[in-house]
């Protein structure tokens, strides 16, 4: 994609790029191929405890499995930290809850599509082989062109009036000077915990099956719960947005306890209260997509602050440091206490035969102890986040003042001496 820039030949080279329809194409729908990417990983593993009878606490500590895991997350690694550097180069911090909102939304859309497809053909032949396995095969493919297109399609003009960074130094400023604030630790935090209830969702499927819902209708509450996540992450990003204009911080973060509030009260009803009896009612397809609609914090809220509270140049390095920590910790801990809860504390039972010819007390103790798993592992996450807002009411106006002044200390110096000093 060509790199233009807005304003005269004469204009000083601080101007926050202008991408063409074509870049703001590929760098949307890379959101989209990501949430269908992740959501295939997940129905993959669900596959796999159904047709091998593996339990959960296996999927999370079998070496292949970890492997599949680790190749998996080393491809899609690139991504959020060049969105970062891309929305933070060439947009204004205002309407940076707004564009991370929309990219959520096509995450949730793209899941949506993944869910749908998946459930479709899983256990059709496909090529030789069972669906899910041959839809990831073909998955790979996509992603192989769409890294081309990428390649071809997004490049930029080089800087000619920038100066050239040593690129040790510039590594070394970038993995060590947002990491002395208080704000970017706190957000590492934030983002960790921020995949619980994804985890958690992760069973929803499979808890319905239990429940005597029908796979089909299982598919539907998750299409459900990833539309009602779609829409209002749109439109969450879009009030962020508005909001975060007059109130600062307290715009972005009060609009997160709001949803942590909202999810709370929707995850007591759905765990607490009427469960589904072979079909789904009404008030639960309303109580998944409140709560898959709280997920707009992820995109809204989380990454917009990370990115106002790091260094224009130092978006990409610093983002990939902190999605790194915040992902192997969320694999390596929330995956495991799920899996342990589930298996060890309430005696969850792998099966591998269909769910018409299971025993119903098998089915009993396998649906509550995933339905006690998933609404601890929920709440929990869910308070951690609630602590984690206030703490950055303390902190993220003083650090983003900090990176603010450093951002316009960039500027200058890379500014000609007849170009006019930014505010």
């Amino acid at each position: 994609m060509t790199d233009e820039r807005s304003g005269s030949e004469s204009a000083p080279p601080t101007t926050k790029k202008v991408y063409g329809t074509l870049g703001k194409a590929l760098y949307y729908l890379v959101s989209f191929i990501e949430g269908y990417d992740q959501q295939m990983l997940y129905m993959c593993m669900r596959a796999f405890e159904l047709t091998l009878g593996f339990s959960q606490s296996q999927l999370s500590t079998m070496a292949t499995i970890l492997l599949l895991r680790f190749l998996h997350g080393f491809g899609l690694a690139c991504i959020y930290p060049v969105q970062q550097h891309i929305v933070s180069n060439s947009d204004k911090p205002e309407d940076f809850n707004l564009i991370f909102g929309i990219m959520q939304g096509l995450n949730c859309l793209g899941r949506l599509l993944s869910a749908v497809i998946t459930t479709l053909i899983a256990r059709k032949v496909l090529l030789g082989y069972y669906g899910w396995r041959t839809s990831y095969f073909v998955l790979g493919y996509i992603w192989i062109l769409f890294g081309i297109s990428i390649l071809f399609g997004m490049t930029r003009k080089r800087d000619s009036n920038s100066k050239s960074v040593e690129f040790r130094t510039h590594i070394s400023q970038a993995l060590s000077q947002p990491f002395k604030r208080a704000t970017t630790w706190i957000l590492i935090l934030t983002i960790f915990i921020a995949e619980a209830p994804i985890c958690a969702f992760s069973y929803i499927n499979i808890y319905l099956q239990y429940l005597g819902v029908s796979e089909t209708m299982a598919g539907v509450a998750i299409a459900v719960t990833l539309i009602g996540g779609a829409v209002i992450s749109v439109a969450g990003g879009l009030i962020i947005s508005n909001r975060a204009e007059k109130y600062d911080c307290s715009g972005e973060v009060g609009f997160g306890l709001v949803m942590m509030v909202v999810r709370l009260v929707e995850s007591l009803l759905l765990f607490l209260g009427p469960q589904p009896s072979g079909k789904l009612l009404w008030y639960h397809y309303m109580e998944l997509a409140t709560l898959g609609g709280t997920l707009v914090t992820v995109g809204g809220v989380d990454r917009a602050l990370l990115t106002k509270a790091i260094e224009d140049k130092y978006q990409g390095t610093a983002s990939a440091m902190v999605r790194t920590i915040s992902g192997i910790a969320s694999s390596v801990v929330l995956f495991q206490i799920s899996a342990y809860l589930s298996d060890k504390v309430f005696a969850y039972v792998p099966f591998r035969k269909s769910f018409e010819t299971m025993d119903a007390d098998i089915k009993e103790r396998s649906a509550e102890a995933l339905r006690k798993s998933m609404m601890y592992i929920i709440l929990t996450g869910t308070l951690l986040n609630v602590f984690c807002y206030i703490a950055l009411c303390c902190t993220y106006m003083g650090d983003r003042n900090i990176v603010d002044g450093n951002n316009k200390g960039e500027k200058r110096k890379n500014l000609p001496s007849s170009a006019p000093v930014p505010q």
